[in-house]
């Protein structure tokens, strides 16, 4: 009898195991050189412009009661104690299968928003990934006035870094399901 209830609860312990790992040590958090990028999260969303926005065009020309945004949130970290200038644009690219992808109902504008370390909180989940040096270390968030098209995963392509040392940082296989 104990023998079947351990065996019965094998799969539940190594499930549970598995979703314990220390998300950290994935392929979302990749270093270049100096430059470290971790991919915070991915998302689908559909905004809602209230009547000053519409007035305006905002956004880039939408007068519709819903827009649909897609958006990137990374971790941009300078690795040692080298001094910097600045912070270079975050360049953010979908591909599927190789190919640059189109967003549907694109205005074909976005924007983007940097936030300190510090102060960043996130919607849903207030936690973000430790930094070695927070002063060294922002949020970067990129939104496209746009949907992905189909719910089969893509790859990002994500280029960033701080004075001359550019990096690009690819994360494949994302799904928004």
């Amino acid at each position: 009898m104990k023998t079947t209830f351990v065996i019965a609860l094998l799969p539940f312990l190594l499930i549970e195991a598995a979703l314990a790992a220390d998300p950290e040590a994935s392929s979302r958090d990749i270093t270049h050189g100096n430059v470290r990028v971790v991919l915070m999260d991915v998302s689908q969303t559909t905004v809602f412009p209230n009547a000053a926005d519409k007035a305006k065009g905002a956004p880039h020309g939408a007068a519709h009661d819903s827009v649909p945004c897609f958006t990137v949130t990374v971790l941009v970290e300078a690795l040692g104690n080298k001094a910097f200038k600045r912070t270079a644009p975050l360049d953010v690219q979908v591909l599927r299968a190789g190919q640059r992808l189109s967003l549907v109902g694109s205005r074909m504008a976005s924007y983007h928003q940097d936030f300190d370390y510090h102060v960043f909180q996130g919607f849903l989940d207030f936690t973000k990934p430790k930094a070695t040096n927070p002063k060294r270390a922002l949020i970067r968030r990129y939104v496209d006035f746009g949907a992905i098209p189909n719910l089969e995963p893509f790859d990002l392509v994500i280029k960033v870094g701080f004075d001359e040392d550019i990096q690009k940082f690819e994360f494949n296989s994302i799904s928004l399901q």
